[in-house]
């Protein structure tokens, strides 16, 4: 926030703006992790693997927590349980 709100009305403005903002980022982020969970799945299917085996990989090669945002994985796993993929993790 880099300039000072001096009314109420001001406030009111500035957090729709600021929240328009976000939601449109996250959106973003959303259809971006979706994009790449996609060009992985592609690429592993063409290569002769399995939807199966291609999703377990995702996870398993792809995913660091430390370094991938929590919206890829919960985007991933939609996606890959939408074209047929078992989560693994939830079937047990």
């Amino acid at each position: 926030m880099s300039e000072k709100l001096k009314t109420a009305a001001d406030f009111k403005n500035w957090f729709v703006a600021n929240n328009a903002a976000i939601h449109a980022e996250q959106s973003r982020m959303r259809s971006l992790a979706a994009e790449k969970a996609l060009n992985y799945l592609q690429n592993r299917v063409r290569y002769g693997a399995t939807i199966q085996e291609a999703g377990d990989g995702y996870f398993r090669d792809c995913m660091r927590p430390k370094y991938w945002p929590a919206v890829y994985t919960d985007v991933a796993r939609e996606v890959f349980r939408q074209i047929g993929w078992i989560d693994r993790k939830v079937a047990k």
